[in-house]
């Protein structure tokens, strides 16, 4: 029988690819090198990328069936009253679950369950109902960054969080400030920026760099994410800059997405415009590039920033949001006002210099491994389930 104390982890979606997913996932990895806990994963879903890869490095599985109760604030207002008696439902069953999952491993010690994602309630139902720690990670703004809400609305979502997290990690100083406007206890909240996995880094050539712009765009094609304000920026560049951009993500049948394409073909830009949709290997594409931009309205993070640091990329971002916590202008990267198009293309003018993109790039890099690839947030979470088991 396995006698170590379990911690459970609860995710709230099985793709690899997405952010959230990808930053637990390094934080599983060290919690798997250390030994020191019995490791049990818990998805809503059966099959995952996610799931795959725990379950190659040994990490237990449990499909507990709850939902993520979101709405769309997008989505037309009969449509989410129409919703709204089916999210009741799911929270019922949410609740049925948990109590299903403790019961089931209750001979065993439950030192902590660690809940991904604001949007989440697992964790908290299992601290309500069995009073055992919760680790609540908020990851997200929600309306701010994603256009979303829960379903009971923030001030419901807030109350529960603050009731039954036994500590709120957040990943930037921005997030903390906003959830503390929004009602958290700050005494219940934490600033733990993403450990990132040093896979992403690699030595580059800097004396061989392209003269050219190879300028990369990694994340979903979708309106927060900013990628028609860096084309359209892109037109009012000087003639003698040359540049490619890179579209690296999900490309779906939305209206932004509709939007991008009818602008690529108005300004006969086809060939200097690459949409590649998801790419499972972004090493190999950054290794093609030399500018990563983040021109998104509010990222919480920016993993997508540390990444193109580890790369060796030179980073543009918008000064919002975790990005501006990253990105020091004119000395690991480029900050530009968020809609100003005039700024940002100085900042892609700027990187045409190419003596200024490999310092920005070197700075950058060694910011990126001196920060986020040493464990601080796998420390912190497990400094966190032991003064739990000792309280």
């Amino acid at each position: 029988m396995n006698k170590k104390p379990i911690v459970f982890f609860s995710f709230h979606n099985s793709d690899r690819f997405s952010g959230a997913t990808r930053s637990l996932l390094d934080i599983i990895d060290q919690f798997v090198k250390n030994d020191t806990y019995r490791l049990i994963a818990v998805f809503p879903t059966t099959t995952g990328t996610a799931i795959d890869y725990l379950q190659n490095i040994g990490v237990e599985i449990e499909r507990c069936n709850y939902h993520i109760l979101i709405q769309n604030e997008k989505e037309k207002r009969y449509r989410r009253i129409l919703k709204f008696p089916f999210f009741c439902y799911w929270y019922l069953q949410t609740s049925h679950e948990v109590k299903r999952i403790v019961n089931k491993y209750s001979e065993y010690e439950i030192a902590a369950v660690y809940n991904n994602t604001s949007v989440n309630i697992f964790g908290a139902l299992i601290k309500k109902y069995y009073g055992i720690p919760n680790i609540w990670h908020f990851r997200e703004y929600r309306h701010d960054d994603h256009g979303i809400y829960f379903f009971l609305g923030d001030k419901y979502l807030m109350r529960m969080a603050n009731r039954y997290a036994s500590i709120i990690n957040v990943i930037s100083q921005s997030m903390g400030e906003y959830h503390i406007q929004k009602g958290i206890d700050s005494k219940k909240l934490q600033v733990v920026y993403n450990d990132v996995a040093n896979s992403s880094y690699f030595e580059r050539e800097w004396n061989n760099e392209s003269e050219s712009l190879n300028i990369l765009i990694a994340g979903d094609v979708k309106e927060g994410k900013g990628q028609l304000e860096v084309l359209e920026s892109l037109m009012k560049v000087r003639a003698d800059v040359n540049w490619n951009l890179f579209l690296a993500g999900n490309f779906g049948d939305t209206a932004y997405c509709g939007m991008v394409k009818d602008f690529i073909k108005a300004n006969k830009i086809e060939d200097k415009v690459h949409i590649l949709g998801l790419v499972k290997n972004m090493n190999e594409l950054r290794k093609d590039c030399n500018v990563g931009i983040v021109a998104s309205k509010k990222e919480a993070f920016g993993r997508v920033t540390v990444e193109g640091m580890l790369a060796g990329l030179s980073m543009i971002g918008s000064n919002t949001g975790g990005t501006k916590e990253l990105i020091n202008h004119m000395e690991n990267g480029l900050l530009y006002q968020l809609g100003d198009h005039d700024d940002l293309v100085k900042c892609i003018e700027a990187m045409s210099n190419k003596k200024l993109r490999v310092r920005l790039a070197q700075k950058g890099q060694q910011f990126a491994i001196d920060n986020f690839t040493v464990g601080n947030c796998y420390r912190t979470i497990e400094q966190e389930i032991r003064h739990f088991r000792r309280s």
